[in-house]
């Protein structure tokens, strides 16, 4: 998982960025995973920036529901997107609704300075064959953890829509965002697990001090903090915080109009 840079790594992302690498070339290989009755193998090829020939097959009850091109009409459907840079195995299958039907997972890099982590997801469809969608983490990617320990895994990430918005990439924080699939829909979770933005808050709070301490820019950190405070039910703090931050009022109402479009407020 790519996860935002911190303060002290600010300056080496600053000079990655100019440099923006695409994915490294893969060797040929495949991998595969399975649970209960549900099995998925994927296939690849060598290529000169990341793989070529990606095949992926789904048996579920020993029926196959899928047997083609994962990347068909996707972001990686033109090819230079890789399977190795994200470690360990590309493929999981995991029931991610506790429907009883597993969903096929597998995820992928695009290359570049900071972006783009995206997963494949299949899961069962009518008259015998897996629907597929894409969905693209961008910088932030993500884990997959069962927070609430009642079987069914959420997507801990970051929302990415924070990147450039108040700052220079290197400056941009993003506060966290949690994610659950039911029935094929992701749905936002956030504010069901507050420990975690706690954390969150913490961690941003800690790395808005550095970047005051280097005399770097602040409303990134600012904007993320504040998004954090709403997340936790706490708008009178967010709206006090934030009055009472440096940038002025055209710097807060842009952030207000901000959380507002995205949900938090």
């Amino acid at each position: 998982m790519r996860v935002r840079p911190r303060p002290s790594l600010l300056l080496a992302a600053l000079a990655l960025a100019c440099a923006a690498p695409s994915a490294a070339a893969d060797s040929a290989g495949s991998a595969g995973a399975g649970t209960g009755t549900t099995a998925a193998e994927v296939t690849w090829k060598a290529a000169r920036i990341g793989v070529s020939g990606v095949h992926l097959k789904v048996t579920r009850d020993g029926a196959t529901t899928f047997d083609a091109d994962p990347f068909a009409g996707g972001d990686c459907g033109d090819g230079g997107c890789s399977l190795a840079p994200l470690g360990g195995n590309p493929l999981r299958v995991v029931d991610l609704d506790g429907d009883g039907s597993p969903e096929v997972l597998l995820d992928s890099f695009t290359g570049g300075a900071h972006c783009c982590q995206l997963t494949q997801i299949l899961r069962a469809g009518p008259a015998g064959a897996d629907v597929r969608q894409e969905r693209n983490w961008a910088d932030p990617g993500y884990r997959l953890k069962d927070l609430d320990q009642d079987g069914r895994p959420e997507f801990v990430t970051a929302d990415a829509a924070f990147g450039y918005e108040f700052a220079a990439f290197a400056f941009s924080l993003s506060p966290v965002k949690i994610l659950d699939w039911r029935a094929g829909t992701f749905r936002n979770r956030t504010r069901a697990f507050p420990a975690r933005v706690r954390t969150d808050l913490a961690s941003l709070r800690r790395s808005l001090g550095d970047l005051k301490r280097r005399h770097l820019p602040t409303k990134g950190a600012i904007a993320a903090i504040t998004a954090d405070l709403y997340s936790l039910g706490r708008g009178k703090d967010a709206r006090a915080y934030l009055a009472g931050a440096p940038g002025g009022r055209a710097f807060h109402a842009s952030v207000l109009k901000f959380l507002h479009r995205y949900g938090y407020r």
